[in-house]
Order: structure tokens, then sequence, then C-alpha cells
């Protein structure tokens, strides 16, 4: 393959992935945050979903936001949640533990989605 096409085939994966991160973001699944030495981060907002009155968010990659997005459409909220819980190695809190989000944490820990 020639560098051109590369450079073409690399360029659309890029717009891709920010268009996964936009699609989340019009759905309020994350928010941008410019507290990054980097610039800006996107974020998925986790606020009493792991602990109680707890402001929490769990940063994503672009590269990430296709596998966000399928967990969402998927299982909905229950299959972001467990995306995190499986990236954290940690289970929300119980009333977060539904049966969809087990089957979400399951499928998504097997790779199958």
């Amino acid at each position: 393959m020639n560098q051109t096409l590369i450079d073409l085939v690399k360029m659309k994966i890029k717009t891709l992935q920010y268009e996964d991160l936009f699609w989340l973001a019009a759905k309020d699944i994350i928010f941008f945050s410019e507290n990054d030495p980097q610039g800006w981060r996107a974020c998925i907002l986790l606020s009493d979903v792991y602990g109680y009155a707890c402001a929490d968010a769990e940063p994503i990659l672009p590269e990430q936001a296709r596998e966000v997005r399928n967990a969402y459409e998927k299982w909905k909220w229950s299959g972001v949640i467990a995306w995190v819980a499986l990236k954290r190695n940690q289970e929300p809190l119980e009333e977060y533990r539904t049966p969809e989000y087990f089957v979400a944490k399951e499928l998504l820990n097997l790779h199958v989605l």
C-alpha cells in the first residue's frame, strides 16, 4: 500500500473515533473536560454510580469511544456501567447491578460485542 492510502485510512479511523465521541456527548454519556495537561479529555459521567454523593468520571480515549457506544446501543446505561466496571475492576453500587448489567459485563469481558 502506498503512503497516501495509509494516511487516508488513518484519517478516516480518527474521524470515526471523534464522531463516536460526539455521539456519546449528544446522549449525555460523556462530557469534555479541560482539566488535563494535554488539553481536553472525554470522560464518562459516573456521579453516584460507584459511591453515594460522589462526583465521579472515567476518562476515555478516542479509540475507546466505539466500545462505549456499542455497549450503550446494546444495553443502554447498564452497558456503559459494565464497560467502566471492567476497566476499573470495580463493582458499582448495588442498585446498578441489574440483570442487564451482568449480561453486558460478561459479554464485554468475553469481547463478544
